[in-house]
């Protein structure tokens, strides 16, 4: 992100592992009480370029 914030990159991209690990524990309650889950969950990863870097940088710096 820093080289986003100094123009020497165009962008990159950022998951979000806390929500991973949210959806993987609701998940695994859901199996452990017998109840069925999807095969396949997406978790939404963001595109961070000279638009938005600001904005996520200081979530990640703290």
């Amino acid at each position: 992100m820093k080289l986003v914030q100094e123009g020497k990159a165009v962008g990159t991209s950022a998951q979000f592992p806390v929500r991973i690990g949210e959806t993987a524990v609701e998940y695994a309650y859901k199996v452990l009480n017998g109840e069925g889950v999807e095969e396949k969950t997406l978790i939404p990863s963001i595109f961070i370029d000279k638009t938005n870097v600001d904005e996520y940088i200081k979530i990640y710096q703290e």
